[in-house]
């Protein structure tokens, strides 16, 4: 079985800029998943303007958290 390297041994917490596109780096949703996996703080910022309304993307916190974050949804809630 391949082991994969989620950059985050020895990590105490995480930052997230919450920014327009950030959902949408693949590097980023499974550093993410893996932070909630391992139970890790994650501390979110939320930037205005740009496009990002987090309110678009409440949605796919509720997936993470459920387990069932699909690339369809993403494509579904954030912009373009």
């Amino acid at each position: 079985m391949m082991e994969i390297d989620y950059d985050l041994e020895g990590v105490q917490g995480v930052v997230l800029l919450q920014s327009a596109n950030v959902l949408r780096q693949p590097g980023v949703l499974v550093r993410i998943c893996e932070a909630v996996r391992r139970e890790l703080p994650i501390a979110c910022v939320h930037l205005e303007g740009k496009g990002y309304d987090f309110s678009d993307v409440i949605a796919v916190g509720k997936l993470m958290a459920a387990g069932e974050l699909r690339l369809r949804d993403l494509e579904e809630v954030l912009p373009n």
